[in-house]
């Protein structure tokens, strides 16, 4: 992706969000805009980089999978 569709961007967005002036005559104006730009720019990430789904992993007959783990440095 361009890097005006990159994740950074859309961090850059949020922040200029938060550092609006609330007592500005324009910041329901201002806000609605960048509310718009970030929500499009997350959509389009969205598509590149989909929502991560958890996955319960059992081994054979739905028993609850052993992992062990070897100490290389000592062996």
């Amino acid at each position: 992706m361009q890097e005006r569709g990159s994740t950074q961007h859309l961090f850059d967005l949020i922040e200029k969000i938060e550092n609006l002036d609330h007592e500005s005559e324009t910041f329901n104006a201002e806000l609605s805009k960048l509310k718009a730009s970030a929500d499009l720019r997350f959509k389009a990430l969205a598509k590149y980089l989909p929502d991560l789904k958890s996955q319960e992993i059992t081994a054979e007959g739905g028993d609850p999978l052993q992992i062990k783990i070897a100490d290389f440095k000592n062996a």
